[in-house]
Formats: C-alpha cells, sequence, structure tokens
C-alpha cells in the first residue's frame, strides 16, 4: 500500500466521529457514481451496439466526467466548504 493511503487511512481513524462520516458520504457517492455510470454505459451499449472507437469515446467521456466532478468536490473540502453531517 502506498505512504499517502495509509497516512490518510492512519487520519481518518485518529479523527472525529463526524470526519469519519464525511469521508464514508464522500467515498459513498463516489463508488454510486461509478457503479450507475457504469450501468448507464451497459445500458447504452445493449440498446445500440457501436464501434470500438465510439466505445472507448463514450467511456472517456464518463470517466473525464466522474474525475472533473471529483477535482470540484476536493477543492471544496480544501477550501473548508464541507458539509457535516450529524445526528
Amino acid at each position: 500500500m502506498p505512504q499517502g493511503l495509509k497516512r490518510f487511512l492512519k487520519r481518518v481513524q485518529e479523527s472525529d466521529d463526524s470526519v469519519k462520516k464525511r469521508y464514508l458520504l464522500i467515498f459513498s457517492i463516489i463508488a454510486m457514481t461509478i457503479v450507475i455510470s457504469l450501468w448507464i454505459l451497459y445500458l447504452k451499449e445493449v440498446s445500440a451496439p457501436k464501434t470500438v472507437d465510439q466505445h472507448s469515446n463514450s467511456i472517456q467521456k464518463i470517466f473525464s466526467a466522474i474525475f472533473q466532478w471529483s477535482k470540484d468536490l476536493i477543492f471544496k473540502i480544501k477550501e473548508g466548504r464541507v458539509i457535516n453531517i450529524e445526528r
């Protein structure tokens, strides 16, 4: 495991519950976005077969959109504009 990831996980383990919940929410949203995007891509492929170039362009568009969304999210977190969800 890379050292940066180990430090990140250690920092999350030692943090408050509100921080743990925030990371849980963020990573859950990312995982759901990836799964739903791949599912939509699959449904489009089943309904209309495409060439290999069109297929790779579709995947590239989806991942570039996910990457841009995650960059925006990380930027907002670093600025401190994060919504804490607490009970």
